[in-house]
């Protein structure tokens, strides 16, 4: 997968309107000193609610947790500069692949953007006038869902390139076969649904 045709394709997806442009990135340089203030608490929150969480704390152990700190580190001193460039979102597309290789779930990553948009509403709330604090949590609200996406597709491209080089089938027999077993399961879930909503009815 070569990252800048990827986040390329990927983009195409994305419209335009949610994704932060240099005026937006100006606001958040502006504050990049309060930013600051906040990166050693909001980087020892995120790994003690990961390690805090039964199902996930199994996934790190204490050198990961150091590794990731850092990376995590990085990405924010960059994101709080303001860089939304190219490498910027490449970067966004490069986690995707390694969260497939570490096993790191959307659904973890997705929750762990929530618990930041948490930890930001709350202190900007408290640290600034009400209007700019608004504003600049929109600008990140724009972010989080640019970057989401792009670590998500790029999490679902990844393991269908390497599923598709791994079994040897081209493009074609790959997507019949993986249709097929998707019309399983819509069959399957739909079965699921109706049980469910005549149980409740029942029940009602």
């Amino acid at each position: 997968m070569n990252l800048s045709e990827t986040t390329a394709e990927i983009f195409k997806s994305i419209p335009e309107a949610i994704v932060p442009n240099a005026q937006d990135a100006a606001l958040i340089y502006k504050h990049k000193k309060l930013f600051i203030s906040y990166e050693n608490a909001l980087i020892t929150g995120f790994y003690d609610t990961v390690y805090g969480d039964d199902n996930l704390k199994d996934r790190l152990t204490p050198e990961q947790r150091k590794m990731r700190e850092q990376t995590m580190r990085q990405w924010y001193q960059i994101t709080t500069n303001g860089n939304f460039d190219q490498h910027y979102w490449n970067w966004q597309v490069f986690v995707g692949i390694v969260h497939v290789k570490h096993d790191i779930p959307n659904a973890a990553m997705l929750g762990m953007w929530g618990w930041m948009m948490s930890f930001f509403q709350r202190n900007l709330l408290k640290d600034l006038d009400i209007e700019e604090a608004i504003e600049i949590l929109a600008i990140l609200q724009k972010l989080q869902a640019v970057v989401s996406s792009l670590t998500v597709e790029s999490f679902i491209m990844t393991r269908k390139e390497a599923i598709r080089l791994a079994s040897g089938l081209n493009d074609n027999i790959l997507g019949r076969l993986v249709g097929v077993e998707i019309d399983k399961l819509l069959t399957q879930g739909r079965t699921e649904l109706m049980n469910s909503c005549e149980t409740e009815q029942m029940v009602a």
